[in-house]
């Protein structure tokens, strides 16, 4: 865990190194806004016990000119039953834009509630790093990602996810105040997929209600909240998977400006590697108001 730890956090310094010849520093800025997907929730009421909902994760954002900046977010469930918050984010990030190299780097700290609707996840902090080089023809990317915390044992768990790729950026000018950014992109995945979790590395797990179909060495805890209460119905200690090639995925990244807004929508489709896993998509929309 600790050569994991060493090796993610020289990956996460390269983009400071990067730029430390060619700024692209922006001015100062502060957002308001909000993100929105799905999530995979719990009613043992329910035949099939796993449905997928709506959430809205209203946001607050803050860069410096250097590159170095905060995201505040808070996530809502939408429905008539189990609605309400259901977690708290909490993400220092850096990233840099220039006509060479795309890096972005950031740690998350999850704070989770007692909302039983969502599955439990002993997955709490997260590292993450993206460099993506910006040549003519085709762009190669690499992700790092690397999701720990500690189980109803007690004991350290993590979770890793390595992603490889490329891109094609296509930059169009839409209007005197507004322009757009498309990037398609072709990533193969690869990760332990060893618990239930929100990394942004496996977006194939915390947003698809197939979930088990991928990760085995969860703690099966079925209508159990985040905060530890509850009732445990199965182990902690559960076989776990390798790191292993698990999807490939075909990625559509849009970014669209006009005037003080903008509009993020992503979207993928994951081709799963294994047998008896399926196809599954996934969608996220981001909006923010520059003031």
């Amino acid at each position: 865990m600790k050569c994991i730890r060493a090796l993610f956090l020289l990956f996460l310094g390269l983009p400071l190194f990067a730029f430390a010849q060619d700024d692209t520093a922006t001015s100062r800025l502060f957002r308001i806004g909000f993100q929105s997907s799905i999530i995979p929730v719990t009613d043992n009421t329910m035949t099939d016990s796993t449905g997928l909902r709506l959430y809205i994760a209203p946001q607050f954002s803050y860069t410096h000119p250097s590159g170095f900046g905060i995201i505040l977010r808070t996530y809502f469930l939408t429905g008539q039953t189990s609605s309400g918050n259901f977690l708290s984010t909490l993400t220092p990030n850096f990233e840099k834009n220039n006509n060479k190299l795309y890096a972005a780097v950031n740690y998350t700290h999850f704070f989770y509630t007692s909302n039983t609707a969502v599955p439990y996840t002993p997955i709490k902090n997260e590292l993450y790093g993206n460099i993506r080089l910006k040549t003519k023809i085709i762009q190669p990317l690499l992700t790092l990602n690397l999701g720990w915390g500690k189980d109803s044992a007690a004991s350290t768990v993590s979770d890793v996810n390595i992603l490889a790729g490329f891109a094609h950026e296509f930059n169009i000018k839409t209007g005197s105040n507004s322009s757009m950014s498309l990037l398609p992109a072709i990533i193969l995945n690869g990760g332990t997929n060893h618990y239930f979790s929100l990394l942004k590395g496996s977006p194939y797990i915390g947003h698809s209600k197939n979930y088990n179909a991928i990760v085995h060495g969860q703690n099966h805890a079925r209508g159990r909240g985040n905060t530890g209460s509850g009732t445990i119905t199965g182990s902690s200690t559960a076989t776990k998977n390798a790191f292993a090639l698990s999807q490939l995925e075909a990625n559509l990244y849009i970014y669209y400006s006009i005037g003080k807004i903008t509009i993020e929508p992503d979207a993928s489709v994951f081709f799963p590697l294994h047998s008896g896993e399926v196809i599954s998509s996934y969608f996220q929309l981001t909006a923010n108001f520059n003031f």
